[in-house]
């Protein structure tokens, strides 16, 4: 038995606004068991969300370890799969395709990642929705979706983030039920980050309780209740009542005052303030391009002229050779729209400020009378795969 193991992991922040150290959680140790669900609670700012990024790798500790069946974890990788609060799923693939995205990158197949995609689509209840796209979708089976994206790759720890924070509470109790129903079923090794109590006595064989900041363990309790669980039959459950009471009596009840940091404090030098005495005067456009509204300005402008970059490459690689040679007298041209998917009424609105739609097929839309400049408009579109003139273009079932 190895599981997760977490020794005396610290992790402190550099403020640049306050030129002072934060320290986000301190000296948690903590193990959970193959096949055990431990729920993380705390205030709102205790560093429940910190520990689980340093567990996924996302964040590195400033001290400690953080051990995976005896393997230290130095950085992401496929051992662990996050659900995250927003559903992060693809909005151009299909739920058999969001599902499969992670199989795919291990190479698998294509016969053997579909079929273990749709075994996991069955499993959270979306047999037969397998090839629609997200915005088809409420909310809870987005979350669902992403669910199974993970546990189709067998990770061996389910790092689960507030996952059912951004759906209303009746989707919210049925996705716990859900979930139980499938850690009943599957015994997957679940970390899983909440500020709901009743969710977490809920759900779970353990609940770790954080303290106010710097977050450390105040307290660890056992959930004896049996399973299999339904909301139903815990409502009015006394050892359910119980329990839950307790764990909001040790969140609110009051706590020692937070210990001083120990001295020397260990901070990695790329935390350390820099030496304000030797810095020259900076200009007042390089001291904002330093600042975080100034940082996140420069992102945004490089990521829209990434992306317009991008279009306009895409663009010419769809564009026919010999346009011309299908020009008619008035300058037009009637081209066949290729897309990736079958066309819905959105797409049709927007290719009419082009020209006249005269019809579809079943991946393309016959696009007519476009007049030659506005060519390249069409083809700048994502959505778009290729143009072709209709006089050349293979007459395709509607």
């Amino acid at each position: 038995m190895e599981g997760l193991t977490i020794r005396n992991l610290t992790k402190i922040y550099y403020d640049p606004y306050t030129g002072q150290h934060v320290v986000a959680v301190e000296d948690v140790s903590l193990t959970i068991g193959p096949g055990e669900f431990v729920a993380i609670l705390g205030p709102s700012g205790c560093g429940k969300t910190t520990l689980l990024n340093m567990v996924a790798g996302f964040v590195p500790p400033t001290r400690g370890e953080i051990l995976l069946n005896g393997r230290r974890i130095t950085g992401p990788g496929p051992d662990r799969g996050v659900v995250f609060q927003s559903f992060a799923l693809f909005p151009w693939k299909t739920v058999l395709e969001n599902v499969a995205f992670g199989l795919k990158m291990r190479g698998l197949p294509r016969a053997e990642r579909e079929r273990i995609a749709r075994e996991y689509i069955a499993l959270v209840g979306l047999e037969g929705f397998e090839h629609r796209y997200p915005h088809e979708l409420s909310g809870g089976m987005q979350q669902r979706v992403g669910v199974a994206r993970v546990l189709a790759n067998n990770p061996e720890l389910m790092l689960m983030d507030e996952p059912f924070a951004s759906v209303d509470a009746q989707t919210r109790m049925t996705l716990q039920e859900e979930l139980a129903r499938i850690w009943e079923l599957r015994h997957p090794t679940i970390l899983f980050v909440t500020h709901d109590v009743e969710e977490a006595v809920f759900l779970s064989n353990r609940v770790v309780i954080l303290t106010h900041r710097p977050g450390r363990v105040r307290a660890t309790l056992d959930i004896p209740l049996p399973r299999p669980r339904r909301w139903r039959d815990l409502l009015e459950d006394s050892t359910y009542k119980a329990l839950v009471a307790h764990v909001f009596d040790l969140l609110r009840s009051p706590q020692e005052s937070p210990r001083p940091l120990r001295e020397p404090v260990s901070v990695p030098q790329a935390l350390s303030p820099p030496s304000r005495a030797a810095e020259p005067q900076k200009s007042w456009w390089r001291r904002f391009l330093e600042s975080r509204p100034g940082r996140i300005l420069l992102l945004a402008i490089l990521t829209v002229g990434g992306w317009q970059g991008w279009l306009e490459y895409q663009a010419r690689t769809k564009m026919p050779v010999f346009l011309e040679h299908h020009l008619s007298p008035r300058g037009t041209v009637d081209l066949l729209v290729q897309l990736p998917f079958p066309p819905e009424r959105f797409h049709i609105l927007m290719l009419q400020r082009f020209g006249r739609v005269s019809g579809t097929q079943e991946h393309a839309v016959e696009l007519r009378s476009v007049p030659l400049p506005r060519v390249r408009e069409i083809a700048r579109f994502y959505w778009v795969r290729s143009l072709t003139p209709l006089s050349d273009a293979p007459r395709l079932p509607p």
